[in-house]
């Protein structure tokens, strides 16, 4: 692994700690499982892209990190825990000053608005939530969630293998090598 100082800024003590767990579970190859249905996953998976609208994310994280340390993701609890944070629909101005925030911010609703109703390769659920997070410790966290966005979107499904293979190209750490 390169050192990752170049990569991820990791300014607060949570996004240390989140990172270290992230490292540690694709070294010791202990990706974690998910506890839920079909229906569950797909909220989910909506849910942690919408969350980087949230004014506090982190606060959703923190949950999604203790979830995360027991192995198994308990989808259900998570989606309940995160549907009571408020995500604001539109382009939140507080945040979202530069043109490609907005295209973000545009993307996200229009995932989370989706009807999908596929579920492709649901065995590497624990690979994609594991490189997502790690994307969104980048200095550059636009473009994976934006190229997470677009697949979604353009696809109307969700297939965990092209996803993981989009998301490798901003493993510039070479975390997974």
């Amino acid at each position: 692994m390169k050192n990752q100082r170049y990569f991820y800024p990791l300014y607060k003590e949570q996004d240390k700690k989140l990172f270290d767990l992230l490292i540690d579970s694709v070294h010791k190859n202990k990706l974690p499982e998910t506890k839920g249905g079909e229906e569950d996953l797909i909220s989910f998976v909506k849910l942690l892209i919408s969350s980087q609208k949230m004014k506090d994310y982190r606060k959703f994280w923190d949950e999604l990190i203790e979830s995360y340390q027991s192995g198994r993701l308990d989808l259900n609890h998570l989606n309940d825990f995160g549907n009571k944070l408020e995500i604001t629909k539109g382009v939140d101005e507080s945040w979202a000053i530069f043109h490609q925030d907005k295209e973000i911010c545009n993307e996200i609703d229009r995932v989370a608005e989706l009807d999908i109703d596929r579920l492709i390769n649901f065995e590497m659920t624990g690979e994609f939530i594991t490189r997502f997070l790690l994307t969104q410790l980048l200095f550059d966290w636009r473009g994976p969630l934006l190229a997470t966005c677009l697949t979604i979107a353009e696809s109307n499904e969700i297939n965990f293998a092209n996803l993981n293979e989009i998301l490798k190209t901003w493993d510039l750490a070479e975390i997974w090598e």
